[in-house]
């Protein structure tokens, strides 16, 4: 079973008056406002749960976008490792360099 097939199945099992609210997008939209509102109160894990919940739900029903994204996911690491290893260099020219720039920093 797919998860984009899930709505479809919760859907169908849904009295007619119920069918005209897009669930999968109210419960996507009530996560994400649930998440901030527990980032913003200070409660960081519970916040990036409900929030990531949220996004999971949203994502269900635009399972496009979903692919979309985790195809983009390698870039994302690549491009990551690449930042790291700029300020990697940083930090080591920083390190060579420590006697001038402390030189400097004291004038």
């Amino acid at each position: 079973m797919s998860l984009s097939t899930i709505p479809k199945q919760i859907e169908a099992r849904l009295p007619n008056s119920a069918k005209d609210v897009p669930w999968t997008r109210t419960v996507a939209i009530g996560a994400l406002i649930t998440g901030v509102v527990l980032l913003l109160s200070g409660k960081r894990k519970a916040g990036v749960a409900v929030a990531a919940t949220g996004t999971i739900f949203g994502l269900v029903e635009e399972p496009e976008s979903l692919k979309h994204w985790w195809d983009g996911v390698p870039r994302y690491i690549a491009n990551a490792q690449q930042f790291l290893g700029k300020m990697e260099g940083f930090v080591e020219q920083l390190a060579e360099h420590g006697d001038t720039v402390r030189r400097i920093m004291r004038k």
